[in-house]
């Protein structure tokens, strides 16, 4: 984006654009940077000089991954995965706070549920990344949400999710003079 708009007319042959912005890392990484390329009507276009983005300082967390619908008291076949971001979006992989430590919990609790992970609630962030696994939540509920927080950074909510009950149980008790009588009524 740029604070001037993407379009602007030529004066005395030059074109000026201010307060130009990119809001996402280069594409796969710094070394496949990008090229801003400029047309106009009846023109041949011009590619810049290649223009490398990296992340800017870490300011947030965002949930990269987070649980959807799952049964309670069973582990989320989606482990919440929390990343280190600037402002833009973008992980924070080195520098301050890429190495935070992020604590995981319920925000939204419609059922009084409790959250655990094998992996434990408090996980330093590698690379700015903190991956959690076996989490789960005991209690069946609709609309539970997840949150992160870390020191210096705003924290994350996840969008809600319902935890469900487990399917039912029967259990067919019979003794052995019951062999051959009539079927037991479930």
């Amino acid at each position: 984006t740029c604070d001037s708009g993407l379009s602007r007319t030529v004066v005395a042959g030059v074109a000026t654009f201010t307060g130009c912005k990119i809001d996402k890392v280069s594409p796969v990484s710094p070394s496949n940077p990008y090229l801003i390329v400029a047309s106009a009507s009846n023109l041949s276009s011009a590619e810049s000089t290649t223009v490398a983005v990296i992340p800017g300082a870490a300011a947030k967390l965002g949930f990269t991954a987070q649980p959807t619908t799952a049964t309670s008291s069973q582990t989320f076949a989606i482990q919440p995965i929390v990343a280190v971001q600037d402002l833009g979006g973008n992980t924070v992989t080195s520098g301050a706070n890429s190495n935070a430590t992020v604590t995981l919990a319920i925000g939204t609790n419609p059922a009084t549920g409790t959250l655990t992970c094998t992996s434990g609630l408090t996980l330093a962030a590698v690379a700015g990344v903190a991956t959690f696994s076996g989490c789960q939540i005991n209690n069946a509920g609709a609309g539970y949400t997840l949150t992160a927080a870390a020191t210096g950074l705003t924290g994350a909510t996840s969008t809600a999710f319902t935890m469900s009950a487990p399917a039912a149980q029967i259990t067919l008790t019979t003794s052995s003079s019951d062999c051959g009588a009539t079927p037991p009524t479930l």
